[in-house]
This record gives C-alpha cells, structure tokens and sequence, in this order.
C-alpha cells in the first residue's frame, strides 16, 4: 500500500503522519483532530506492507477496544486478506494489580500482528514490535511508560507517541523541549498540529460533510474555547501551548484504595429525554435507609461540559459513592426536576449545588422548594478551595469507596484531573483538567462529589446542615 492515503478519508496532516517513515516521533497535538484514527490505518497499512509486528498502548481498555475496532475497520475497508478478527487475551497488568484484557489482530499472509494494550508498561516489555502509545500524557505513569517504550527503541524497533499537552512539567513536554535544544543531532522527529493547523487542512469541512452541519470556522472556534473551559485550556489542549500546571492532589494510590466491588447506580440524559428519577432511585432507598447520612452535589453545566448529580452515602465514617447521574445540554428546568425528585425520594438527603452563574436561578429555586436545611446553593468560586480540601482530606484519611468496575474508570480520572497549587497568601487554588476517557467532562463528576462531601461531611460527629451563613462566612 505504498501510494498516499485516500483523501476521502484523511485530511494532509493525517497522511503525512501516515506516510513519514522516521522511526522515532513525537507528535504534539491539538485534540479531536483524528490522530489515533490516522494511526490505527498506519498500523493496519503497515502490517499489510509486510513491516513486522505492532504494540500499541491506549489509555484505558475502552479506548484500547475502540482502537482494536478503527483497525479492524480498515482491514474490512480495504478487504485485506488474512486479517483475523479482533481476539482478546489476557494479561497482568502489575501497575494496576489486575488481571486485564488486551486485544490482537493476526495478518496469517504477512505472519505479523498488532497487540493493544491498555496503560500498562509491562506489556510492552519482553515483547518485539513497533510502538505506539496514545495520549501519553494521561497515562497514570507516563515515565513508566517512556521506559518501555525505549527498550524497545533500543532493539531497532520504531516508536511514535501522539498527545495533546498537558503541563509544562509532563514527561512529555520536558522530552520535546529537550529533543528541540539537540537540534539536528536529535533522533527524533518532532511534529506539531495546532488546531488551526488542521482546520487550514480542511478539518471543519469535513466535520460538516459528515455530520450533515453548517458551523462555521469561527463558531467552530468559539464551541471549543467554551467546551474546554478557559482560555488556558483551549492555548493547551487545542494551540500546544502547555501551561504551568500543579499538582494532582487526590493521587492515583488514592483513586485505587478507594475502589471496592459494588454497584454503582448510573445514568446519562443526553438533552432532554425523558427520565423518573424516582424509579431510578427506587433500588437505592432501602440500602440508603440505613445510612448514617446522605449528601447530593449537584454541579451545574448546560452545553459544553456535563452537569453531574453525585449521589453520597455515609456507612459509619466511609462515604459511598452510590448514584452518579450526568447530563448534556439539558434544560435547566429538566435538571432541577432531577434533583428534586431525588431529594423526594430521599427526606433524610441534604444536597449542595454550584450557585455561580448559571446555576444561580436552579439553586434558588430548589433552597425554595426544600428550604436552606436542606439545599443550599454554593458559591463555587468563594468555596472552590475549601470544597477541594474537604476532597483530599476525605480521599487519604480512605474514607471514599468507588466503584471498582472498568466502566466506570472515568471517574478515577476526573479526580484525578483535578489540580492545586499554592497561592501566595497560604490558600490552594483548584483548577481542572480534561479528562482523556470522558471527553465531555473537566472534574465535573469530581466536583459533583466535592460538593456532597461539603454539605455531608461531619468532623465532629454530629450531624451538620450547611446553611446560608457556613457558605457566606
């Protein structure tokens, strides 16, 4: 398949990286711009191509299986002989202590394959191949991670890394900074698509033969500054400008003590489908009877980014995360019903929700309906530190549990996207980050749970209300 990738399907920056034959890159990039769906074809072309085997490593395993699913495609597409479906294997992944499932596609007529993996260095350790590894910058150890992939290196083979920035201190910004400096005596090829780059490519035209849309570049623009959240994100995620970045305060060991085996009540209204919130909740109320306490956070979105409804229960000195609902581009009055047909069904519930902005209206009118014993609106900005701290504390004195199940592993990362730093006046200041497995979700689901240990948390062993005054004080 030496001649150039069809048009129909890759845009020019697409099939340059398609096409480039340098064994090491780095490609800094801006997301949604259809890298990884560039680089399954390279991987499938490749293979076909006779050019040995291929280890490729995803964030996650869902996005590990989404990546298995784009090759496959391709080989379909392009109706190569001898391709084998997608078969799954196991392995143990020691960084996460589990046993895990990876995936591979055997090429019989080139005696090659690729193997997908989700984050797990080790799988790529001990076995011959080219490498590929996605969004290196959100693997939980992305150090780890470089280490294995130069083993490989070391042995001859090729190694590409494709991911949007995240921090001036990442592993990955600190190896192109230094690779730059090197000059032409680094051995590594460095490729940077902004955006703009990619919109100048024919980007958003294909996006809206696609989709069937008409935006135009500059609306196009505007939606991805508000979806990513800030300027700084946007100079991030979308221009390759990484930004000083913090800490990640709620650490990963963290994330991982806290999950147990149990279920985890959860539902996604996209816009404004229809949904009982009591039927939904009617499975929860006798297990949360015999709760010591019951908080909802209820952090507010409307188009862009999600609004979550976290659902915590306290079982002696343990929070549960036991419900988790998220919606996108639902109306306010919708999402208002959501929380309070759960706070009917729940009397003994008290919630907290995100007041500033576009959650004022909400917030008012359900301390209204339920009265400020029960509901109070929070202002997010004022309390951000103090609902950030109340997280931490709760998440190393180890008394959060979450829900084990790989299904719900954009949790883990939304917490994790959460990031603090110090201020000059003693105070933290929290910020989020996007996070790689829920593209919709900057902490959303994080801060969600934030809020509900705010109004449920209780140090002293009494049962706590916060009121107008705790929140304005």
């Amino acid at each position: 398949m030496s001649e150039i990738p069809d048009s129909k399907y890759f845009l020019p920056y697409q099939a340059a990286e398609i096409m480039d034959e340098a064994r090491l890159v780095l490609w800094e990039k801006s997301i949604r711009i259809g890298a990884t769906f560039a680089m399954a074809f390279r991987a499938v072309r490749r293979r076909i191509d006779g050019k040995g085997n291929y280890l490729h490593t995803s964030v996650n395993e869902t996005i590990a299986k989404e990546f298995a699913a784009q090759c496959k495609q391709f080989c379909r597409i392009f109706d190569v002989v001898g391709a084998s479906d997608v078969q799954e294997f196991g392995v143990w992944n020691a960084q996460e202590n589990r046993r895990e499932t990876a995936l591979r596609i055997d090429f019989t007529k080139q005696e090659n394959w690729i193997q997908i993996f989700s984050s797990n260095p080790d799988a790529l350790r001990g076995v011959g191949g080219d490498v590929g590894i996605d969004e290196l910058t959100s693997h939980k150890q992305p150090d780890a991670m470089l280490a294995a992939a130069g083993g490989r290196a070391m042995w001859g083979h090729s190694v590409r890394i494709w991911t949007s920035h995240k921090g001036v201190d990442s592993c990955f910004n600190r190896m192109i900074q230094e690779e730059r400096a090197k000059g032409a005596e680094s051995r590594w090829r460095i490729r940077t698509t902004t955006l703009l780059d990619a919109l100048d490519d024919g980007l958003l035209d294909k996006i809206n033969e696609v989709r069937g849309t008409s935006f135009s570049r500059e609306d196009f623009i505007a939606d991805t500054r508000a979806m990513v959240g800030s300027d700084a994100a946007y100079e991030e995620e979308c221009l390759c400008k990484p930004q000083r970045s913090g800490e990640s305060p709620i650490k990963w060991g963290y994330i991982d003590a806290a999950k147990t085996q149990y279920p985890l009540e959860r539902k996604h209204l996209e816009g404004d489908e229809s949904f009982s919130v009591e039927k939904w909740a009617a499975n929860m109320v006798l297990v949360l009877r015999a709760a010591d306490r019951v908080a909802i956070g209820y952090d507010v979105a409307r188009t862009g980014h999600l609004s979550a409804v976290a659902l915590n229960a306290r079982f002696g000195n343990k929070w549960k995360l036991m419900g988790l609902i998220t919606m996108h581009k639902r109306k306010f009055g919708l999402q208002r019903d959501v929380i309070a047909g759960l706070m009917t069904a729940l009397p003994g519930a008290v919630a907290g929700g995100d007041s500033t902005g576009l959650g004022m209206q909400v917030c008012e009118e359900l301390t209204d309906l339920f009265g400020p014993a029960r509901f109070v609106g929070v202002n997010f900005g004022q309390l951000k530190p103090e609902i950030g701290t109340t997280m931490v504390r709760v998440f190393e004195d180890m008394r959060q549990e979450l829900p084990a199940a790989r299904e719900h592993e954009d949790i883990g990362f939304d917490l994790a996207g959460i990031k603090s730093e110090p201020l000059p006046s003693g105070r933290t200041r929290f910020y989020e980050s996007p996070n790689p497995v829920e593209k919709l979700s900057h902490c959303d689901m994080a801060w969600a749970i934030g809020l509900s240990l705010l109004v449920g948390e209780d140090e002293s062993g009494e049962q706590h209300v916060w009121t107008w005054a705790d929140v304005n004080a």
